[in-house]
């Protein structure tokens, strides 16, 4: 394995330069796979080298150094409380469909980290623990996005940003499960507008909507908190359906979504 680690931030306070960190990871990816074939190939080796994105998350506001440190021995201290908004738990969406994208090499990918240091969960000593905004798109994912990742050829609009002159608005991948028959289907709307949304899948039978969701907030800058745990969550999507084998959805602006299709 080459191990990898990719954390993305938003300093500049630009949402559409913040999605393009997605790309970034999808081209590190890309260019680090395409380095260990070239030197396989001068080697004459069939072996291929997998990749481990050992560590990846958002993470730029609680990197102080009171955020890193404190003073002194203190027990279990307060580090890395990064408090994360809307727009992070797009781009961690983002994220995940490009890991799963690239899953023919990316053979392992941990999300850095779990509770409290820049972590999908928060809670409290002696109080409540409650889940941040980038938990929904991870636990989505890991529930719905099993067996082969199928390949998707996309097409939509792009836009400009960072080093990025034809970022698409639409990332999106699927999963298919042999043993089921389950599919699963990502979408990331990075348009301010609302996006008309039309997935093939007439080459799996008849298929229909187990459950879809969207994860949307008109507030980019929305967080859950403790007195709020609820503010950002994922809820049933109302404009969705299968029709002469195709899936069709309105996906809203700045939305996640998810869509798990089953036989019948």
């Amino acid at each position: 394995f080459i191990s990898m680690h990719q954390y993305f931030h938003n300093r500049d306070d630009d949402i559409a330069k913040f999605f393009t960190h997605v790309d970034k990871l999808d081209r590190y990816i890309t260019e680090v796979a395409a380095i260990a074939d070239a030197v396989a190939a001068k080697r004459r080796s069939s072996k291929r080298i997998m990749l481990s994105v050992d560590e990846w998350n958002v993470w730029y506001k609680a990197r102080t150094p009171e955020d890193l440190a404190r003073p002194g021995w203190p027990v279990a201290p307060r580090l890395l409380e990064e408090v994360y908004n809307f727009e992070d738990a797009l781009v961690v969406g983002g994220a995940l469909i490009t890991l799963v994208k690239h899953a023919d090499r990316v053979k392992t990918a941990c999300l850095a980290q779990l509770v409290n240091a820049i972590g999908a969960i928060r809670t409290e000593t002696g109080g409540p623990a409650w889940r941040q905004t980038i938990f929904h798109p991870f636990a989505l994912t890991a529930r719905f996005a099993r067996g082969r990742v199928l390949r998707l050829t996309t097409e939509c609009d792009t836009f400009s940003a960072g080093d990025y002159p034809d970022a698409p608005t639409l990332l999106s991948t699927a999963t298919h499960d042999p043993d089921t028959g389950a599919v699963a289907v990502l979408a990331l709307n990075r348009s301010r507008e609302p996006m008309a949304f039309s997935a093939d899948l007439r080459g799996f039978g008849q298929l229909g909507i187990a459950e879809g969701v969207e994860l949307h907030h008109p507030d980019i800058k929305a967080v859950n908190t403790r007195e709020a745990p609820d503010t950002v969550r994922p809820v049933p999507h109302r404009e969705c359906r299968v029709r002469d084998g195709r899936l069709e959805a309105s996906l809203k602006p700045l939305s996640w979504n998810l869509f798990a299709l089953r036989a019948g």
